[in-house]
């Protein structure tokens, strides 16, 4: 399955940044959610990883054989540092990724993420959450449309419409938010100030995404 890895909670990791964002908490509080262990969403990003890097075919993701920018971006998921990465701490790496940058959107703190803190890309995407209709978002909520499978990643032609916000084909650098520009610096491979479809899908794939 070679697009598991967008669908995981890693790459929920990624996408609710839509790239990967990486948010610290910052002294940022949420209420925690209410975590029922490692989900088919685990499963099928663990077996991602093992179809592309486990090179010895140990049925082991051990993080030597992960490229570089992955063992960067996961190698804190060994939580125990023995070099192998079992599924439950590829979970728990998630579930723990994905309250921080909970806690980082939720400006007042109040346990509920709207329109209003994470802007309306962002929460064109995580709307799906909202099951109760209340137009608000808990961090909860997301934890069980992760667990669903109904909050995932976006692929690369998604991630790639959201961003190119005036439809010429490309993203524009210089007019992206310094956080977006940060994310997407490293796939303008040309250093033109612009990403198109073809760089962003090179880039994905370089890093484990797709």
């Amino acid at each position: 399955m070679r697009a598991a890895l967008t669908h995981s909670p890693v790459a929920r990791a990624f996408a609710v940044g839509l790239l990967g964002l990486s948010m610290a908490c910052a002294g940022a509080t949420t209420a925690a959610a209410e975590d029922h262990g490692p989900t088919p969403a685990t499963a099928s990003a663990y077996q991602h990883l093992l179809d592309r890097f486990d090179a010895n075919h140990d049925g082991l993701v051990q993080t030597g054989e992960l490229r570089a920018l992955l063992q960067e971006r996961l190698g804190a998921a060994d939580a125990n540092h023995n070099g192998v990465i079992t599924p439950e701490e590829l979970h728990s790496f998630g579930v723990a990724r994905r309250a921080a940058r909970f806690a980082a959107a939720d400006k007042n703190g109040d346990g509920k993420l709207e329109p209003s803190d994470v802007g309306a890309v962002r929460w064109d995407y995580i709307k799906v959450a909202d099951v109760d209709g209340d137009g608000v978002v808990t961090l909860d909520e997301i934890e069980r449309a992760v667990g669903a499978g109904t909050l995932h990643g976006l692929s690369a032609a998604e991630v790639f419409q959201l961003l190119d916000r005036n439809h010429d084909g490309v993203i524009d650098l210089t007019r992206a938010p310094a956080r977006e520009r940060a994310l997407l610096n490293p796939a303008d491979t040309n250093h033109d100030s612009k990403v198109t479809l073809d760089e962003l899908k090179t880039y994905r794939v370089a890093v484990g995404r797709d």
